[in-house]
């Protein structure tokens, strides 16, 4: 999975060989991203629909674990998309987010 130092280093780096602009580059950051995003998603959609099919049965417990596996791909997405919103902002020129809870933006 790409983190956003990676996308950073990616941006000063310039294209990779046989890429020839920044923007290919990206599009291949991109490519990347969408792969991670849509592997949790199938996760959630796939337990999902599991849980609410009548023709399963599950115990209390095994509710309870599935539910657990959809909350940590929900989590996963989570994290996925900020790491995007990240990238769009560091594309664009902007500094990155500062996480730190008391950096007074309200976040």
């Amino acid at each position: 999975m790409l983190r956003p130092e990676s996308y950073r280093l990616i941006s000063q780096w310039g294209p990779e060989p046989g890429m020839d602009d920044k923007s290919k580059n990206l599009e291949a950051v991109l490519a990347k991203m969408a792969h991670d995003l849509r592997t949790p998603l199938a996760v959630v959609q796939t337990t999902t629909n599991m849980l609410l099919n009548p023709k399963y049965q599950f115990s209390e417990i095994q509710v309870r674990e599935q539910h657990e596996r959809i909350q940590r791909n929900v989590e996963v997405l989570n994290r996925l998309v900020g790491e995007l919103s990240e990238l769009a902002r560091t594309a664009s020129g902007f500094p990155a987010e500062d996480s730190n809870p008391g950096n007074g933006n309200g976040a």
